[in-house]
């Protein structure tokens, strides 16, 4: 948290819980720094957590709506304390049926479309962390270059993540 300043997570105990205030108040004693966070659940037993260091970032809106991830979105925007603007979507993206099939197909677009829709109504820098995706991620990157009127571009890095999450980053 200190490092970077805004962290997402996914399939974490859901607040309230003793596990998740036990948690919490590890992060602030390990990471030294002064955390916010906001939550989502997705099941009883798990959810969303987006947490960054209150000192270096500030919540500037609360939410944005993904309908197609009802429940399995947690999308804010912060705005730097030394300035910049950062938008973060943490998605944990639904199942779309199996590999190949009609259904995974579409459901891929369907994805691929929301998520470009956010990019551009996003006036800030945009970044997207994406885990346990269901999904072929590199799939939903070639959707969203194809067939989209505006010149953007879209990276998808893996470095230094968990082999079932993604960061992709926006400059549109």
């Amino acid at each position: 948290i200190r490092d970077c300043g805004i962290v997402v997570l996914q399939e974490c105990p859901p607040d309230g819980t003793a596990i998740f205030t036990s948690w919490m108040m590890k992060n602030e004693t390990t990471c030294r720094a002064t955390v916010d966070y906001v939550t989502t659940p997705v099941t009883p037993t798990m959810s969303l957590v987006t947490v960054w260091d209150s000192t270096s970032w500030r919540l500037q809106w609360p939410s944005w709506n993904l309908p197609l991830f009802v429940q399995r979105t947690l999308a804010r925007q912060f705005q730097g304390l030394k300035g910049g603007t950062i938008s973060v979507l943490n998605v944990h993206l639904p199942n779309g049926g199996p590999p190949r099939s009609p259904e995974r197909e579409e459901h891929t677009s369907n994805v691929a479309n929301v998520l470009v829709d956010y990019f551009e109504n996003t006036d800030a820098h945009v970044c997207v962390a994406v885990g346990d995706y269901n999904l072929d991620v590199f799939s939903v990157v070639r959707k969203m270059s194809q067939g989209c009127s505006h010149h953007f571009f879209v990276q998808l890095s893996a470095a230094k993540l968990p082999n079932n999450s993604q960061s992709w980053s926006w400059a549109g």
